[in-house]
């Protein structure tokens, strides 16, 4: 066994940036032990197009064994994932020297948010997840028409990446609230509308539809269902109407991947809609069993929207907080987070999209230009490539 104190990152996908940020300031003594259930990181921000470009599933994997040099104390765990979590240590699906308890100094928890296909992977290799991709991938092309349930940043990046591929395709969008990207610069939402409206997608806001559980999220139907879209209260439309499609992808949002915490025995440690309690400042868990835990990204309740802008800016907070206590400082850093502006940008296929950046709407070209066209894919996968 290791002589050095570890500091567990549970998730490579986004622990990546906490694991960069320490790896430039934690003392020899200490080494990073990045564990991650899948054999691969998975690039949300990328999967949609993954999903419905030929040929670029590659765009949301990236591999693990580069992620640190040989010569470097710090590793990766992939393929490994954390079945219990104890005031200092985790338990493992894999023995790592000699034992399936890795004991730490401090641990971050950086698991994330669980999708519907197929923003989710479907398997944990690499090889079944790409099968996933193409069965998603080969559904959107031979539909007849594409239902999508859900407004928000999802459902509308779905959409434009099906109508870049498929124009004529018939594609169906509902959303619960009466406006695109609600929380946001309304004028983003209205541009969003336009465009696909102008692209032909058939728009049913503040409307609701229930997808019965024998209707699997992208994956092709035997033959096209009705379904039912039923109108809000108070939207001005008096009775539910019809939908056709035989492929339907729900986009509603994630919903904290946080089983991890309840089946440890913690669900004190979440709030109602199953995030991780965190302090506001310094995103270290307020459940006093696990005070010796950080988390941040999509699977806690740090205040801000749950987006991949925010889960980057939270990584150094956690990371320097961590260092900070490593160092034997007494307290914590001085490092804390808080709520950002207003910054948002939602691309609709690789030419096009609306954003808002501090509160003001910016064009479709620049969010083209800064985001849409490679979404930032080169930058993340590079994270993953440690240097010697």
């Amino acid at each position: 066994m290791s002589s050095l104190k570890n500091i567990v990152i549970v998730g490579a996908s986004g622990g990546i940036y906490a694991a960069r940020a320490l790896e430039k300031t934690l003392p020899k003594s200490h080494r990073i032990v990045l564990i991650e259930k899948n054999d691969y990181a998975w690039y949300h921000p990328a999967t949609l197009r993954a999903s419905t470009m030929p040929s670029a599933e590659d765009l949301a994997f990236q591999d693990l064994s580069k992620v640190f040099p040989s010569s470097s104390q710090h590793i990766v765990l992939s393929g490994t994932e954390v079945t219990h979590l104890a005031e200092k240590s985790v338990t493992i699906s894999k023995e790592f020297e000699g034992s399936t308890t890795v004991s730490f100094e401090y641990a971050i928890l950086v698991t994330g948010a669980n999708h519907y296909a197929p923003s989710e992977p479907s398997d944990r290799s690499k090889e079944g997840a790409v099968e996933g991709l193409k069965k998603a991938m080969a559904g959107a092309k031979d539909a007849k028409s594409v239902l999508v349930v859900g407004g928000g940043p999802l459902g509308i990046e779905y959409v434009g990446e099906v109508k870049h591929q498929y124009p004529d395709k018939k594609v169906t969008l509902v959303s619960k609230s009466s406006s695109l990207i609600s929380g946001f610069n309304p004028k983003m939402g209205k541009a969003l509308e336009k465009t696909m409206k102008n692209k032909g997608v058939d728009l049913r806001m503040g409307a609701s539809i229930d997808v019965p559980s024998d209707v699997p999220s992208a994956t092709l139907l035997p033959s096209p269902r009705s379904f039912t879209i039923v109108p809000a209260e108070g939207s001005g439309d008096a009775s539910p109407s019809e939908v056709e499609a035989d492929f339907v992808v729900v986009a509603t949002g994630g919903r904290p991947n946080t089983s991890l915490i309840s089946n440890s025995g913690h669900p004190n440690a979440l709030n109602d809609v199953g995030a991780i309690r965190v302090d506001p400042a310094t995103l270290r868990l307020t459940e006093p069993a696990l005070g010796f835990y950080f988390a941040y990204g999509d699977c806690c309740d740090a205040p801000g929207p749950k987006t991949f802008v925010s889960m980057k800016g939270q990584a150094p907070v956690v990371a320097a907080q961590v260092a900070s206590l490593v160092a034997g400082k007494g307290k914590a850093s001085k490092s804390t987070w808080k709520e950002p502006p207003q910054i948002m940008m939602v691309s609709f296929g690789p030419k096009d999209g609306q954003g808002v950046l501090f509160g003001w709407t910016v064009p479709a070209w620049f969010v083209a230009l800064v985001k849409s066209r490679e979404l930032f894919v080169s930058s993340w996968k590079q994270e993953y490539l440690g240097k010697a």
